[in-house]
């Protein structure tokens, strides 16, 4: 068996200085993710950008900053827990 990596990066340096954000994204119902009770929760920044992309356009929020920083990030992972 041999092992794999993948690269990622901790939510909590994606959304620094981002509170707002990053509670408006744990506010969504029905996300396609989930974070909780873990030791890694990895998800795409893609997938992630498109959700808090719905709150901004559902509810007119502010969170271009934190859009751009998952968009340059692209399909690097975004780990939750940390």
């Amino acid at each position: 068996m041999k092992a794999k990596t993948c690269e990622f990066v901790l939510a909590s340096v994606v959304f620094e200085g981002l509170p707002e954000a990053w509670s408006a994204l744990a506010s969504r119902d029905n996300l396609p993710f989930s974070w909780g009770d873990n030791n890694r929760s990895l998800v795409d920044a893609e997938t992630i950008a498109d959700e808090l992309q719905q709150v901004e356009n559902s509810e007119g929020g502010q969170l271009k900053k934190a859009l751009a920083r998952l968009r340059k990030l692209g399909q690097t992972y975004v780990d939750l827990e940390n």
